[in-house]
Parts: structure tokens; sequence; C-alpha cells
């Protein structure tokens, strides 16, 4: 069902897709925008750590990671001083207080017998 959330006590892990955290948030009145991020290294020495980094969130889902260039990241951010950069234009920020307060009415009352 679209915006509902799966909290799985067990492994303390919140499990809902893109999709759902958008529709979650826009659905109760929680702040948030989906500004994309540069990840950056800049030494040669770290690229390895990018490139794993690219492999992990691929594995994990998430959508739209690509390596670019310093050219390219530096025409979206003209300070930007690096070596490789990985973009991820899914990522996003979110009003972490409002969410933790909409997230109450989905826990139990905890302490109560």
């Amino acid at each position: 069902m679209p915006g509902s959330i799966t909290l799985d006590i067990h492994s303390r892990r919140l499990s809902v897709s893109k999709e759902e955290k958008c529709y979650y948030c826009s659905a109760h009145g929680v702040p948030y925008k989906q500004l994309g991020k540069l990840i950056v290294v800049t030494r040669e020495s770290e690229v390895p750590k990018l490139n794993e980094l690219m492999i992990r969130g691929t594995e994990n889902g998430v959508d739209g990671l690509r390596m670019i260039g310093a050219s390219e990241a530096k025409e979206m951010e003209p300070e930007l001083h690096g070596v490789k950069v990985l973009l991820s234009p899914a990522s996003g920020i979110v009003d972490s207080h409002s969410l933790m307060l909409s997230l109450l009415g989905y826990c139990p009352n905890l302490g109560s017998g």
C-alpha cells in the first residue's frame, strides 16, 4: 500500500521505497526536497572507495547513481575541486524533527502493560 511503513523491530530498519518516502512526507506534511548529491574524492587513492560506494548503493537499490568526471561536476558546482565524483540524483533532505514527530503515531504505547 503506498505510504505504508514497515518497521522491523528486530533489525531496527525502516524499510520503504523512495516513492513511498516521498509519498509519506507529502501525505504527512513533512518537508523534504530531492536535491541530488555529489560525493567527491580529491585524491586518486580515494577512487576505489568511491567505486565501492557506488557498488554498494546500486546493490541497495539507490536509483540513478553514476560516476562523472571532475569537469562535468564543475559545471554543476563551479567551486568543486575533485578527481572523480559520484552523482546521486535521487538524494535529498528531510526535516528530521518533523519526520520523527509524524512517526510517533506509528509507535505503540511503549511501557504500558
